[in-house]
């Protein structure tokens, strides 16, 4: 197995408080991890540091080889997260926020997108020339989501990004988000829905306490995914 993230005895404290302790994980090259436990086990901690958004306290973190703390500028080229809240737009209209994006990762040098943005636009269902600031909370994760789509990046982290979407956007997206999979990008995702999880993710991580409770593959019969007309009308 070729490794795209490994962590190695990864430990973050804050304070007294251990949120993640003495965590080994690895997942392949075009494989989804799913990450579940209750709320405070850890996942999102877990998440912020793969994005380097946060240090590690000890352990070792490498995505693509590179160790998230020495290389975090190469390491943040090769990933897109996305967290339960849309962007803020700073006046951008849909369209104008989306180009933005894509024009920042072509100038450093990031994979080019494969798509456009008026693909992005259509098949997210996005009011283009509606300010992102003026947008729903469901229509701002939307956006959020058809960014990170829209860069193609090697890395996708993914922390309940459908907690304020509506049954037909987490059709789409989940979609979406397995046609990505399949195309070769690696993803870690943490859903609150198991059904989620399971329809998407390879492996599953469990968390609890900051701790990894288990870890063990889902069912190929279960991987193939509940089709997308179920998928829409949230009938699980």
């Amino acid at each position: 197995m070729t490794a795209m993230i490994r962590t190695t005895r990864l430990t973050k404290r804050f304070g007294p408080t251990v949120a993640l302790a003495d965590i080994d994980l690895q997942v392949a090259r075009g494989e989804c991890l799913g990450l579940t436990g209750p709320n405070g086990g850890g996942r999102t901690t877990l998440l912020r540091i793969l994005a380097t958004l946060l240090r590690p306290s000890a352990g070792l973190v490498e995505i693509g080889g590179l160790d998230i703390v020495g290389h975090a500028h190469q390491v943040r080229s090769r990933l897109a997260y996305v967290g339960g809240e849309g962007p803020k737009g700073d006046g951008l209209s849909v369209r104008e926020y989306l180009t933005f994006v894509a024009d920042a990762r072509r100038a450093r040098r990031i994979t080019v997108a494969r798509l456009c943005v008026d693909d992005v636009l259509d098949r997210a269902s996005l009011p283009a020339d509606t300010s992102v600031d003026a947008l729903s909370a469901g229509l701002r994760q939307r956006v959020a989501l058809a960014a990170a789509l829209l860069v193609a990046p090697e890395v996708m982290l993914l922390d309940d990004p459908f907690q304020s979407l509506d049954s037909g956007a987490r059709g789409l997206f989940m979609e979406w988000l397995r046609e990505t999979r399949d195309s070769g990008t690696t993803l870690v995702v943490a859903f609150n829905d198991d059904t989620l999880t399971k329809t998407l993710c390879h492996h599953i991580a469990q968390f609890d306490r900051g701790r990894l409770i288990s870890q063990s593959p889902v069912a190929t019969s279960e991987l193939r995914g509940t089709p997308f007309a179920t998928l829409a009308t949230g009938e699980f």
